[in-house]
């Protein structure tokens, strides 16, 4: 606290300027208030409104992500979507999802994406067709440890810089580049104990540059266990196993030739694969 002297030179403690603290205290009240939470169930019903506060819960994730502003957190209820009735024909069942080509749910804003009761209760179907997540936005959040997703007939790809994906169970992740295709690099991305598990190719694919490879099980895919294409992946913690190409695949592809930008790979388990690390 400052003090000042009064007219017989004694010092009085000076309260300190408030307009900054208020200033601060509305910033934050102001992006709080900002950010939503949007609600999926099973017992829900899609409309342009759904998710929020005071209205009903959406059916589908792709009717909540449109519904989502930027910022905003989407929490989903055990059960299945996708292709609820099962006739590879996504939307022709209320609260299906949509699908676009193959794309089954498209995350094309910075979102926070969880389920409520984790991946062992939450999944999301592609029903007969491979359809696939993609993660087209930067800084989006997909999953957390407890509260990711189990993907059936789906892959995850992830186009977006700054992502994390945790705690699901898929056929196969793939971070991509989007730089071979007139895009930006895919750079910061995390993937974090997820499961690849029987997918019929490689069970983790890294085009990205810097992606963080954290204490996932890659297992009984046809390929390999994890291919790298890119630069500067911290490979660290995972399990490889059972896979039926090498447990690991490092390939100098889009990379600098000669140089993997300095990747590290660290206390990962490849156990019983066809070979085990491939360079």
């Amino acid at each position: 606290m400052r003090t000042m002297n009064d007219s017989e030179g004694t010092q009085k403690p000076v309260a300190p300027p408030r307009v900054g603290l208020a200033i601060l205290a509305w910033v934050l009240f102001t992006a709080a208030a900002h950010a939503a939470t949007l609600n999926v169930s099973n017992k829900g019903v899609d409309s342009g409104t759904c998710g929020v506060t005071l209205q009903p819960l959406c059916r589908s994730i792709g009717q909540a992500i449109a519904n989502a502003s930027p910022g905003d957190k989407i929490i989903v209820g055990p059960g299945v979507y996708g292709d609820l009735n099962g006739d590879g024909t996504f939307g022709n069942s209320p609260g299906e999802e949509v699908a676009v080509s193959s794309i089954m749910i498209d995350v094309n804003k910075p979102l926070t994406i969880v389920s409520r009761d984790g991946s062992g209760a939450t999944v999301l179907d592609g029903g007969t067709l491979t359809q696939q997540v993609n993660i087209d936005a930067n800084s989006v959040v997909f999953g957390k440890a407890n509260q990711g997703f189990t993907l059936r007939n789906l892959g995850l790809q992830i186009n977006g810089a700054s992502v994390t994906v945790a705690g699901n169970v898929a056929p196969a992740f793939v971070v991509e580049n989007i730089a071979t295709m007139g895009g930006g690099p895919v750079t910061g991305v995390v993937l974090s104990g997820n499961a690849a598990i029987g997918g019929a190719t490689a069970g983790f694919l890294d085009f990205g540059t810097g992606t963080i490879v954290k204490g996932n099980v890659a297992r009984n895919n046809a390929s390999d266990g994890m291919q790298f294409f890119g630069a500067g992946a911290v490979v660290t913690k995972n399990v490889v196993v059972s896979n039926g190409g090498s447990g690991v695949a490092i390939f100098n592809f889009l990379a600098t030739p000669g140089n993997l930008g300095t990747a590290i790979f660290s206390h990962n388990a490849i156990v019983g694969n066809r070979s085990g690390v491939a360079v």
